[in-house]
């Protein structure tokens, strides 16, 4: 297959483009916003090397950012209302009943102490403790394809309790601390009550070493594949103790290596997995030092669970 596109590939995208920029237009008000719209979709698609307001501003023909600025941080329309259409977007083109939830945080490094939720904190984008701001995504998979469906900023403490620092920063006063496995809930939960079709989600050890989560995704009736920290605790045959040792009780024998992507060779993407005799099962990621939860789509409600099949005894519970 040639990588060449032809103008005739493109005509489809563009025409699909329009209908969606024209979906979108009814929550955008005025025309002068409308056209904005369609512009900003436009310069996001395009081949610019930082999608700033300066260079997508030139990239779309105008001399200053002034009216991207304005269409983003003044104009009066609802982030919400579209999340919402575009959950519905989402929802007729991509799903598919074993859809994946798949949620992750990203860093965004910035200077300066005014911007909101800016704080010094981890950053996984640069691999250590930095001056920036940390967003909670939620992505929809299928084999359809994929696409980012929600988002949101985890505000820290510091800002939470300075309300004058959150009034300057435009930071409502209903806007209270949430934690990120609280707000990936948060998002879950909407997104499952707008009708996306989903069977598993899936998270790192941020959200999955939280009991609260895996109990929401029980609780709607989602399976998970979700990072936990070796330092987790379990409840099995009535003793609590750490994941790390149940999993240190495995056999050579009982771990079988697996890939987890079609040409992907290098060992961080190689992983093992095991069962205990209980039929517990954990993924263990090489060169890591955490393992991976397993969590099934029916279970007793009572229980929270972190077995891909329950046996015949009574299941592991999570300890918070």
């Amino acid at each position: 297959m040639s990588g060449t596109i032809s103008l005739r590939d493109l005509r489809p995208w563009e025409r699909e483009l329009d209908r969606v920029a024209e979906r979108f237009g009814s929550l955008m008000g005025r025309v002068e916003m409308q056209a904005q719209r369609a512009a900003y979709l436009r310069g996001l698609i395009a081949q610019v090397d930082r999608k700033n307001g300066w260079q997508l501003a030139q990239h779309l023909g105008e001399q200053t950012p002034t009216n991207l600025q304005h269409f983003l941080a003044r104009a009066v329309w609802s982030a919400d209302q579209v999340r919402g259409e575009l959950q519905r977007y989402v929802q007729e083109y991509l799903a598919q009943p074993e859809g994946v939830l798949i949620v992750d945080e990203t860093g965004f490094l910035k200077k300066g102490t005014q911007s909101a939720a800016l704080a010094r904190m981890y950053s996984g984008t640069a691999g250590r403790i930095e001056n920036c701001r940390i967003g909670v995504f939620l992505a929809y998979s299928s084999s359809k394809g994929h696409a980012l469906i929600d988002r949101k900023l985890y505000l820290p403490k510091d800002w939470t309790e300075d309300r004058e620092r959150c009034r300057k920063a435009h930071i409502p006063n209903e806007v209270s601390f949430a934690t990120k496995p609280e707000l990936a809930r948060q998002m879950l939960r909407r997104a499952v009550d707008s009708g996306m079709s989903a069977q598993w989600v899936c998270a790192d050890e941020v959200s999955g070493s939280d009991s609260a989560f895996r109990a929401c995704c029980e609780e709607l009736g989602l399976g998970y594949v979700v990072a936990i920290t070796s330092a987790a605790h379990i409840f099995h045959q009535g003793m609590r103790g750490r994941v790390s040792d149940h999993v240190a009780d495995f056999r050579k024998r009982d771990w079988k290596r697996l890939s987890c992507g079609v040409g992907q060779a290098r060992k961080g993407n190689v992983f093992t997995t095991g069962r205990s005799s209980a039929g517990r099962e954990y993924r263990r990621a090489s060169l890591r030092t955490g393992c991976w939860s397993v969590g099934p789509l029916k279970i007793p409600p009572t229980w929270r669970t972190i077995s891909s099949v329950l046996p015949a005894e009574r299941p592991c519970r999570a300890s918070s």
